[in-house]
């Protein structure tokens, strides 16, 4: 049963996707169509970027990313984290190190942790890679004493793929959901459905999906189709 990506989001924004994904794929507002929420939001930070607000572009690069825009969202980080923004800087090493796998990028990586949630589950998925799993669980548990949200989820599989302790597995999804990381709950459903729990585990499927997760839709459909 797959597991979610190891990339939640960095601070509410980041969705990592894989390698490859088109550019172009979501399309942008059209000229003559009807301003959305979106568009306004797009057009509101484009203009605060455009006049050196460093966190607007590194917002709007976020929004754009999560649009299938690529390019351009590459373009508005590397504008940011060129001002100096430290999170733009570790947003990039993340994206950087989910498109090429590049070990080289574990400096950049380490400098961005403290900075990105992104940057430090890309760091810990290259510790993990590399052999060094209790350096990346210790780099994630950071992050969860700090707050962060994002350190939860990928430090619940180190717990359950690369540990093999359950119970910590699970306290580590349940503090992701607490925190309202969405993906938690089809992690949850993960473990739920393997130790037998097949009606936590449909429920945790439901939430997940009702709240877009993808991968928990399918597998929602799997074990209501199986039963």
């Amino acid at each position: 049963m797959p597991l979610d990506p190891q990339f939640p989001s960095d601070d509410d924004h980041l969705v990592a996707r894989s390698p490859g994904d088109p550019a172009a794929s979501a399309q942008g507002p059209t000229a003559d169509g009807p301003d959305t929420v979106e568009t306004l939001r797009e057009r509101s930070l484009r203009q605060a970027a455009e006049r050196g607000d460093a966190p607007a572009a590194l917002e709007l690069a976020h929004l754009l990313r999560e649009a299938g825009r690529h390019l351009e969202s590459w373009h508005w980080a590397q504008l940011a984290a060129d001002a100096g923004n430290p999170t733009a800087a570790g947003t990039l090493a993340c994206w950087r190190w989910v498109e090429s796998r590049d070990p080289a990028l574990e400096p950049q990586l380490r400098a961005g942790a403290d900075h990105s949630h992104s940057a430090r589950a890309g760091l810990a998925d290259l510790l993990r890679v590399t052999g060094r799993v209790e350096e990346a669980r210790s780099v994630l548990e950071r992050g969860a004493v700090r707050g962060e949200v994002a350190s939860w989820l990928p430090l619940g599989n180190i717990y359950r793929e690369e540990l093999d302790d359950v119970v910590a597995a699970e306290a580590a999804y349940r503090a992701g959901i607490e925190g309202g990381d969405i993906h938690s709950h089809h992690n949850l459903g993960v473990l739920l459905l393997g130790a037998g729990d097949v009606e936590g585990a449909i429920e945790h499927f439901s939430i997940a999906a009702a709240g877009g997760d993808e991968l928990a839709a399918r597998v929602l459909r799997e074990v209501l189709y199986e039963g």
